[in-house]
């Protein structure tokens, strides 16, 4: 985490597969952290038994007036200051959230320029939450 940067919601979640490809090919399903901060950030986080905590995927905003270094073109790669040094993909910099979908009754999607994230709660509430919590991000681009 960023000097002063504060968690604003928190959950375990379950990562979903592209399902345009047929379910027996599926990757199973894994468990995750998400965290939204108030930079705003949203990280995915995976418990490493053995390493620990490790942040799988970093998202930013669009346009939004904090996130980190917003490149010109939104499908372009830029190195961000706070990409942590255990992180994998984010490593390149964040992925920036276009837009915020609902899903099934517990499932959301991210659509990033290059590609979709879905994420399913363990609860519709959590899941609600989730919806209201992002859509107040997106919204103030």
């Amino acid at each position: 985490m960023v000097a002063n940067e504060r968690i604003i919601l928190s959950t375990p979640v379950m990562t979903k597969a592209d399902s345009s490809v047929p379910s027996f090919l599926l990757p199973v399903s894994k468990r995750r952290q998400l965290i939204l901060t108030d930079l705003p950030r949203l990280l995915e986080v995976k418990d490493d038994p053995e390493l620990g905590p490790k942040i799988k995927h970093e998202f930013a905003f669009l346009n939004h007036p904090r996130s980190p270094l917003v490149p010109a073109s939104a499908t372009g790669t830029v190195r961000s200051t706070n990409s942590s040094p255990r992180a994998d993909s984010s490593d390149l910099g964040p992925l920036y959230i276009l837009e915020v979908q609902e899903k099934a009754s517990k499932a959301f999607v991210l659509q990033t320029p290059t590609q979709a994230f879905t994420f399913a709660a363990d609860t519709t509430d959590v899941r609600a939450a989730w919806m209201h919590m992002l859509r107040q991000v997106v919204k103030v681009v």
